[in-house]
């Protein structure tokens, strides 16, 4: 393969791996949201406005919104109804349609900032409200793109009512597509449902989700450590605590959690206790929980 195409090949990987790690991390920065939400009872207007912003940047991570700003594009060189019979648009006919296809893109994102805290806020149906969006974003480019094209061109400017029934057409196909990728990730009702009694498992990733072995404060983060690995989670100590099954651990410490079967035994230096832990690891007990500690290894 020539030495040009590899590299293209490389960037192309290089450039997916990156989209997907950063669509990983919006969903689950989305999720702790949700679970915030759910523990407060009701999204406050920080929770629904960190929420709608992770929504909308979800979708910029996913392939299928680069094709909706391209199918835009190539929508307009083929169809008639953004074209007048017969015009010579010259030149900047390419970086008009550029130009269009961008604002295609990111109609709907914005529109989305005004449309989602309506499924967040008073539980409306997340599919009439993508409804909503696209009759709106179809709306708003047949409005603008005259506009836009006035920019470039003196001649075979269509009009709103020419470009109108297309774009409610393709916006709706490509919306609703999007929706249905998206929806299990998304919806914060279906969210709700999944999570009635909300679990500090619910926050770490499947890739590293096994039999929970400890969880320590770490500034604003909490490390949860499993079998299997570790993971870093932007919560506090007292909501992880919360989080954790009451039978499978306690927190021997106010910084540090640990699981019932992963001790091995209880240490003391210097007149420090610590619990020691099948993974080699050594976690402080706090004086006020040495007896609960005892009481454990002894009824084994």
């Amino acid at each position: 393969m020539p030495l040009f195409f590899s590299n293209i090949l490389i960037r192309f990987k290089s450039f997916e791996q990156t989209r997907a790690a950063r669509y990983d991390d919006t969903i689950h920065a989305l999720e702790l949201i949700y679970l915030r939400a759910m523990n407060r009872q009701k999204p406050t207007l920080s929770d629904t406005f960190a929420a709608t912003t992770k929504i909308t940047f979800s979708f910029v991570f996913l392939p299928e919104f680069y094709l909706l700003i391209a199918g835009i594009v190539i929508l307009i060189f083929t169809g008639g109804s953004f074209s007048e019979p017969g015009v010579d648009y010259g030149p900047l006919r390419p970086v008009l349609f550029a130009v269009v296809g961008l604002v295609a893109g990111l109609i709907p994102l914005a529109l989305a900032f005004v449309i989602i805290p309506f499924h967040l806020l008073a539980g409306a149906n997340i599919w009439l409200l993508t409804g909503v969006n696209s009759v709106a974003s179809a709306l708003v480019f047949s409005a603008i793109e005259p506009l836009i094209a006035k920019l470039f061109l003196d001649s075979g400017i269509v009009g709103f009512s020419t470009l109108a029934p297309p774009m409610l057409i393709f916006y709706g196909m490509v919306e609703f597509y999007l929706l249905s990728r998206m929806n299990n990730h998304i919806n914060y009702q279906r969210y709700k449902a999944r999570h009635r009694q909300p679990s500090i498992e619910g926050l770490i990733p499947a890739k590293k989700l096994g039999a929970l072995i400890s969880m320590s404060s770490q500034d604003h983060y909490v490390e949860i450590v499993t079998d299997i690995g570790r993971h870093l989670e932007r919560l506090t100590m007292k909501m992880a605590v919360e989080l954790a099954p009451k039978a499978v651990g306690l927190q021997v410490h106010r910084s540090h959690w640990v699981a019932y079967n992963a001790i091995l035994d209880l240490e003391k230096t210097g007149g420090r206790y610590a619990v020691l832990l099948q993974n080699g690891t050594k976690i402080p007990v706090g004086k006020s929980r040495v007896a609960e500690v005892r009481a454990y290894l002894d009824s084994r």
